[in-house]
């Protein structure tokens, strides 16, 4: 069984000009309008200073379609102008929207709702953006939180009361200088950043085996993987209670259901090592859904508990 993957569901690398059939341009602005989108050489440009002061209200590049959480925004951007570039998200009218944007001149960067034209901060930071530099945006949207990650590190968290649902695209204000090279709109899958390690050991001498106890504690399915290795490095092949495949093969879990792993005779020549748990989820809104543990028992059922790395 395969675990789920992540899809692309709209990619942009702004090769040709006829970006006008993929993209809408809109004018939220009172001054220096209208905006100026165009692409050149496989870079978008936004040339205009279009703004209104003391509001959101700039210019907007946004998709054709609507999308529903979860999804994940990544846009390869910079600017050569000081004042606010970033993301639209959620998108359903000019007056209802999610804005992320970094400004410069502030410096400041901030997740921002805006329901019936008023704007309420979610999130905000006292770091800009250095001009000229290229940054990648990752904002990741689920049905619970944003997240974003400017250059792989994490930059900002936000929870929402409701589903961010709508259309994504691309933020100016007062911004005359902003070049994207690259727009990505995609399913994401949770995974954890790294396997959950556990150490096992089978004995010939007592008939002891390692015996790991997986429960899907989340509310949606799981898919996990066993690989284990031996102290010299080596892997060695675990085998599955309850007739639940062989090594090296995805398992789905449904919640609230348990599975067993087991490392011992006849699959499992003597010896110690490590197992390493792998799992997936369709929706990465908890973080950690899997619990882990694992036991040692001999051939008469008397056991002893095994620390986890």
């Amino acid at each position: 069984m395969k675990p789920p993957e992540p899809s692309t569901l709209f990619l942009d690398t702004f090769a040709d000009p006829a970006f006008g059939t993929r993209w809408e341009a809109l004018d939220l602005s009172t001054l220096q309008g209208p905006p100026q989108w165009s692409v050149r050489d496989g870079v978008l440009r936004q040339t205009s200073n279009c703004y209104t002061p003391g509001s959101y209200r700039g210019t907007l590049l946004m998709g054709r379609y609507p999308v529903e959480p979860p999804y994940r925004i990544r846009a390869r951007l910079r600017s050569s102008d000081p004042d606010r570039i970033g993301l639209a998200f959620g998108f359903t009218s000019p007056e209802d929207l999610h804005l992320l944007w970094l400004s410069a001149s502030r410096p400041e960067r901030a997740l921002v709702r805006v329901r019936a034209g008023r704007e309420a901060r979610l999130a905000a930071r006292r770091a800009g953006f250095q001009l000229s530099r290229w940054y990648e945006l990752d904002l990741l949207v689920t049905r619970r939180e944003l997240r974003l990650h400017i250059d792989g590190e994490r930059a900002l968290d936000a929870e929402t009361e409701e589903p961010v649902s709508g259309r994504v695209g691309l933020y100016c204000h007062a911004n005359r200088g902003l070049e994207v090279t690259r727009f990505t709109l995609s399913r994401p899958v949770g995974a954890p950043a790294a396997p959950r390690r556990l150490q096992w050991q089978v004995s010939e001498e007592d008939g002891r085996q390692t015996v790991i106890r997986l429960s899907n504690i989340g509310e949606q399915d799981l898919w996990f993987n066993a690989t284990a290795r031996d102290q010299r490095g080596q892997p060695v092949t675990p085998g599955y209670l309850r007739g639940m495949g062989g090594a090296d093969q995805w398992q789905r879990l449904r919640p609230g259901h348990s599975g067993s792993v087991i490392l011992g005779p006849p699959m499992t020549k003597p010896g110690h090592g490590v197992c390493e748990i792998t799992w997936r989820t369709r929706e990465p809104t908890a973080a950690d859904p899997l619990l882990v543990s694992a036991y040692a028992t001999d051939q008469r059922g008397l056991g002893w508990m095994i620390p986890v790395i």
